[in-house]
């Protein structure tokens, strides 16, 4: 059985690693001792549309990975899942466990941090791809699953077809509130969702207002509209025009019923107005 480490036990990789500790997986999470202190005396615990969960998990720190390197503990995949403001830390802390045949799969928003990870490790090892999943980590160590769907897809940079992204993805498949998949135009991917979060977090951070708030003022919603598709002409200009189902889906903030609620925004916005440390350099 492949042999998973996934740095972080917060909204994403507490969610995701969870449910394959759930399905009976070889997990093992990388975490600070305080938040291990949590997950030993009180085990993952998800809360989910999709079920709750409480699970025992195998956890490491930065000292203790390396002290499992050195005594010949081989990872297959590292499933990092940090915020982009910790990239640095957190290719400090997994690189101990990126051996010669490990798979990096990076689950970050924005772009930039696949030419960090690819000075940093072998390209042909890092993986593009994506996840979509509202959560978030409550103050007592609660990863809070707050929408129906957990999705991600992955596969190689230069695109096509991968039996390591397809064997990672297969883990998922009994796996209980997530759909994983390996897809041949992983980059792609991440473009099309840079377009859209690009735009969501521009305009709610910019106008310091949800999405509803936004479109119902006057000249918002075409204001809104404008801003996509610029951000559509930047991705093309990098040779990933957004492929056919994203440009079906360019009018999303002006057809789905729910983002003229008064409560949508996105996490961005939410760190912004709490001023926690946000991570707007890797979307724009």
């Amino acid at each position: 059985m492949p042999k998973v480490l996934i740095l972080g036990a917060g909204g994403i990789g507490g969610y995701f690693g969870g449910r394959l500790v759930e399905a009976g997986k070889d997990v093992t999470f990388l975490v600070r001792p305080k938040r291990q202190h949590i997950l030993a005396e009180h085990g993952l615990r998800i809360e989910s549309p999709a079920g709750n969960v409480t699970e025992q998990v195998n956890t490491v720190t930065d000292e203790e990975l390396s002290v499992q390197i050195a005594q010949g503990k081989v990872y297959d995949y590292v499933f990092l899942t940090a915020k982009a403001y910790d990239l640095e830390s957190a290719i400090n802390s997994i690189r101990p466990a990126m051996g010669k045949n490990t798979v990096l799969i990076p689950a970050l928003n924005g772009m930039a941090h696949i030419d960090r990870l690819n000075n940093e490790f072998d390209h042909n090892n890092v993986m593009a791809g994506s996840v979509i999943i509202q959560s978030t980590l409550t103050a007592d160590g609660v990863v809070l699953h707050l929408n129906d769907d957990a999705f991600g897809v992955f596969g190689p940079q230069q695109g096509g077809e991968d039996q390591r992204a397809a064997l990672f993805a297969s883990l998922f498949d009994k796996a209980k509130g997530v759909d994983v998949r390996a897809v041949p135009n992983a980059m792609q991917r991440m473009w099309d969702k840079w377009v859209r979060l690009a735009t969501l977090a521009g305009m709610t951070c910019l106008m310091r207002a949800n999405v509803g708030e936004i479109n119902r003022a006057p000249g918002g919603q075409e204001a809104m509209m404008d801003f996509l598709n610029k951000n559509s002409q930047i991705a093309k200009a990098a040779g990933f025009p957004l492929h056919e189902g994203a440009s079906n889906n360019i009018g999303i903030f002006s057809k789905i019923p729910i983002l003229w609620q008064p409560h949508p925004c996105c996490a961005i916005l939410k760190e912004a107005t709490r001023q926690k440390v946000i991570t707007f350099w890797a979307i724009y």
